[in-house]
């Protein structure tokens, strides 16, 4: 499929980034941007967005090497074809992505939701998240763009609402 798949209401999420052809069939080193460990399985659809288009591609054998993803999908036969796409984003529809539990959230939702204590004093809002293994972190931008690091442990974080677009964070002394 080439072109532009999007209707007007359909959000694409970024779950990788094209690096650098590996050998000469066609494979290719991606810095995956999803955690999800079914995302590049044999026969699961990724598109390529190119300048505008999306290139629907197929997996066809994916392993991970020194880091990274190391893809082959159907639709790239060459080393040459491969080089073409490197830089280019893989996306999926906001609705292919798996359901999540109850306290779980897909970092694009954390995006720009305004943080505040519980006594509703403004923090800032999420510019980032940086995920880590034990837990992940909020970066938050205060006031006169000063970056606040919020650590995700129930402690902290009592409450995040996507509907309000409110996270509630109760910090200990010397966090803010």
């Amino acid at each position: 499929m080439n072109g532009d798949p999007r209707g007007k209401d359909k959000r694409y999420i970024v779950v990788g980034k094209a690096l650098s052809p590996h050998g000469r069939g066609g494979a290719f080193l991606v810095e995956a941007l999803s955690d999800w460990p079914g995302r590049y399985e044999p026969g699961r659809r990724l598109l390529l967005a190119e300048g505008g288009n999306y290139r629907s591609l197929t997996v066809e054998r994916s392993s991970e090497h020194k880091g990274k993803i190391l893809l082959k999908v159907v639709e790239i036969a060459d080393r040459e074809e491969a080089y073409k796409i490197c830089g280019s984003e893989l996306v999926v529809p906001e609705e292919d992505l798996p359901e999540l539990s109850q306290d779980e959230f897909w970092v694009h939702d954390l995006i720009g939701l305004r943080v505040t204590t519980e006594d509703g004093s403004e923090v800032g809002s999420v510019s980032d998240v940086i995920l880590l293994p034990a837990h992940d972190i909020y970066v938050v931008k205060g006031p006169e763009e000063r970056e606040i690091l919020i650590p995700v442990v129930s402690e902290i974080v009592t409450s995040v609402d996507l509907e309000s677009g409110i996270i509630m964070i109760n910090p200990p002394k010397g966090l803010l």
